[in-house]
């Protein structure tokens, strides 16, 4: 079988609340999961479990606080998460 073409493994999102004294809240707390190109996924839960945090950490306009984002570039694997811009 061949490699996933995206890969998410200990993706966690943290948010400090620096108005309220840094409280820092977790969103996000090790999610994995890897998707191999053509295939379709369902990303569910409860309304607050992090599920658009997570697509925005995917799609860049949230960066990871913790873990890992991978996906298949042009034959190469890009590391997302600390990937420039």
């Amino acid at each position: 079988m061949q490699s996933p073409a995206l890969t998410a493994t200990g993706l966690g999102k943290t948010f400090t609340m620096h108005l309220r004294g840094g409280i820092e809240l977790p969103v996000v707390a090790n999610a994995r999961f890897s998707l191999h190109s053509g295939t379709c996924a369902v990303l569910g839960g409860p309304s607050g479990a992090g599920k658009s945090s997570i697509l925005k950490m995917l799609y860049g306009n949230y960066g990871a606080s913790a873990g890992k984002i991978v996906v298949l570039h042009r034959g190469g694997r890009v590391a997302l998460a600390t990937a420039d811009p």
